[in-house]
This record gives C-alpha cells, sequence and structure tokens, in this order.
C-alpha cells in the first residue's frame, strides 16, 4: 500500500530476485551499476512497474546492470498514460527475457545510450486504445542513440501508431530479428536519420513500416523550423516567451535554455560521441536542405500484409535504403523459420530457482 516506491535503490552490485512488486503506487526503482533484478513478478501497480539505469551518458560507460525473467502485469491502474510497465535509463542497461502485458499505455519505454532489449514477450498492451502511443516507445531526445531491439515476440495487441514506435526524430536505433505479429501497425519513425530495421518477421499486420519526415523545415502552430539546428532552441522573446516548440529534441543533446527548464550537453563534438553516434552528428546544424536519411529496412519478411512499405510522406520514404524485403507472402519463409520459432519458443519468462512455474 506504499503511495511511492515499494523499494528504491541507488547502489551498485546488488541483486533483487523472486520478489513480488503488488498493490502500491511504483514497484523498483534501482539506478547504479552491475545490479540485477531476476525473476521477480510486478502486478497490479498504480504506476509502473520498474526503472532501472545507471551508467554514465557522459562516458557512454555502461552500467552492465540486467533486468530479466521478470513479469509485469496490469500495471498503470492510475497512472494510465506515459507510465510504461519498464523503463530504461542511463547507458548500457539490458532486459532480457521479461514478459509484459495488460499495460493501458505502453509498455516498454527507454531513455540514454546503448540499452538492449532482446527476448522480450510483449502483448495485450495499449489496452486504452490510445493512438500516439507505441507498445515499444521512445521520443524526442536526440543525445538517445545506440539501443538495440532484438529476438523480441510483439503480438496480439493493440499497437497504437506502432508496435515499435520512435518519435520526434529519434535516430540511431536498431530493431533486428524480431517478430512482431497480429497487430495493427508494426513500425512508425516520425523523423531521425540513421535507423535501421532488419531481418524482423511480421506477420498478419495492416500496415508495414512507415517513416514520416527528417526534422527540417517543421511547422507547428504557425512557427516554422529546422529540429536540427542548434540556434533554433530555447527562450525566444520574439515568439512570445516560451515556446513548446523550440525545441526539446536537441537541447537535450547540445544543452540550452529551454523555459521553465535548463538542459546540460552531452560531449557531443568529443572523440567518443563523434566516435559512437557521428553518422547521425554529422546532421546537427547541417545546413544543406537535401539532407539524406541513411535509414536502411533489409531483409525484413511480410507474411499477410496489407500494406508492407507505407507511404507516409513521399519526401521521408525517397531516400530510404530498402534491400531484399520480402514482400507478398503468405507464410514464413523457410530460410526464417528458425528464427520465428526461437523468439516464439524463448521470447519471456522462463522457470528456474526463483520462478518455479
Amino acid at each position: 500500500n506504499s503511495k511511492n516506491n515499494l523499494v528504491n535503490v541507488e547502489s551498485d552490485n546488488v541483486k533483487i530476485a523472486g520478489c513480488t512488486f503488488t498493490n502500491a503506487m511504483n514497484g523498483l526503482n534501482i539506478k547504479g551499476n552491475n545490479n540485477l533484478v531476476t525473476s521477480c513478478d510486478f502486478m497490479d501497480l498504480e504506476g509502473f512497474g520498474a526503472t532501472v539505469s545507471g551508467g554514465d551518458e557522459i562516458t557512454l560507460t555502461s552500467s552492465n546492470s540486467i533486468i530479466q525473467n521478470c513479469l509485469f502485469k496490469r500495471t498503470g491502474r492510475i497512472n494510465r498514460t506515459n507510465c510504461p510497465a519498464l523503463l530504461l535509463g542511463g547507458c548500457g542497461v539490458t532486459a532480457e527475457k521479461n514478459t509484459l502485458t495488460e499495460t493501458p499505455h505502453s509498455a516498454l519505454s527507454y531513455s540514454g545510450n546503448n540499452h538492449v532489449i532482446e527476448y522480450n514477450d510483449l502483448y495485450d498492451c495499449l489496452k486504452d486504445a490510445a493512438d500516439d502511443a507505441g507498445i515499444i516507445y521512445t521520443g524526442n531526445n536526440l543525445s538517445n542513440m545506440g539501443t538495440v531491439i532484438k529476438h523480441n515476440y510483439l503480438h496480439d495487441s493493440n499497437s497504437g501508431l506502432g508496435a515499435v514506435y520512435w518519435d520526434d526524430w529519434l535516430s540511431g536505433q536498431t530493431a533486428l530479428e524480431n517478430v512482431i505479429e497480429n497487430v495493427d501497425n508494426t513500425l512508425l519513425i516520425h523523423g531521425g536519420v540513421c535507423n535501421i530495421f532488419s531481418g524482423n518477421i511480421i506477420k498478419n499486420v495492416t500496415r508495414g513500416l512507415a517513416v514520416r519526415g527528417k526534422g527540417r523545415n517543421v511547422t507547428e502552430n504557425g512557427v516554422t523550423f529546422n529540429v536540427w539546428d542548434s540556434q533554433a532552441i530555447g527562450y525566444s522573446e520574439n515568439d512570445g516567451g516560451y515556446n513548446p516548440y523550440y525545441n526539446v529534441f536537441l537541447s537535450n543533446l547540445v544543452g540550452n535554455f529551454y523555459a521553465p527548464e535548463t538542459y546540460t550537453a552531452k560531449p557531443w563534438r568529443g572523440d567518443v560521441w563523434q566516435a559512437a553516434f557521428g553518422r547521425v552528428l554529422k546532421y546537427v546544424d547541417h545546413k544543406d536542405t537535401d539532407m539524406a536519411n541513411e535509414t536502411t529496412f533489409q531483409n525484413n519478411s511480410f507474411v499477410n500484409v496489407t500494406t508492407a512499405i507505407y507511404p507516409y510522406a513521399a519526401t521521408a520514404m525517397s531516400d530510404l535504403i530498402l534491400k531484399d524485403n520480402e514482400e507478398g507472402l503468405t507464410s514464413v519463409p523457410a530460410s526464417k523459420l528458425n528464427l520465428y520459432n526461437d523468439v516464439v519458443s524463448n521470447s519471456g519468462v522462463y522457470k528456474d530457482n526463483y520462478r518455479t512455474k
């Protein structure tokens, strides 16, 4: 019956195993390095189930923290929007073989860098039928780069605008060899560059892959700006003071005053960030109007899909890298049957010393 977190940890080398978090506002908040959360149940909570963070976003040092074999069910009973069952933050957190189900809004979200999200089973999510949402969702922060979403099973669920939804010019993301089936919408990339969607199996879906915009010449509420322009950020007296479109997307990376908040710059010009994310960072302050996208859709298989590549906006779709995708299939191809069976069979919770059923 806690009105806040049942467990709050800010430390390293902590193991939390075989626990049940239930009937409270939030379950677990754990921040630090080399932490392990394993074989826990997060059920019937009013807000989030677990937030796991750590590492160092400045140096891109991984936390090496892991959350695995955990069940998230019926979270967000009061905080029904933008309160995911599982939230990752910082740098280098792994979420593997968890089951996330019966969420009113998004099931999993993340901020920060270089997370690994793999072999999770996500279904019966977005039960409140929110449209502008995804089962796995993040956006609105250019400093969030480097996360890999692989070998997950997203299925039998409302999907909002995308089972995977990279919103607000999110860039430098990878989705690899996931199985997405029995949903309406597969993937929406709302702007951004240098995203990779490769080797995935999309089955029994209405809309496959869609991309919208690249972040140049964006007009909102009569204000036109370029989200990649570091000079078009912050507090503008000429536009009536605080303007929400000046420009939190880039502020998280380059730093600026954005009333009423101040953002601390990442060392994006330094060797570490340039080595890791240079393909994306070259577009900051890019002045050419014909900016490329460099987003790649490759080797994906579309089985019983109404529209595989959805023409959301012709200008966004024109310079995508489309290669070796299989469209118009009626069954999973033989070359991917092993992958399909592996992901479907091995995603989600499993028996161990703590979880006996």
